[in-house]
């Protein structure tokens, strides 16, 4: 975008135009769930005892 159409698409721009920050509002939480039938592979492992301490 050049200067010329810039300063065309602010012109069009209404002069009430307010931006506001996005912020986000969701909290995840991860869950790990290893196979009941045989143990977890060894990085899972460090990885969920690293989160538990």
């Amino acid at each position: 975008m050049n200067l010329a159409q810039l300063r065309a698409f602010v012109a069009m721009l209404d002069p009430r135009l307010v931006l506001v920050p996005l912020r986000p509002v969701l909290a995840r939480r991860l869950v790990l769930r290893g196979p009941l039938d045989r143990p977890w592979h060894p990085a899972v492992t460090a990885l969920v005892e690293h989160a538990a301490a």
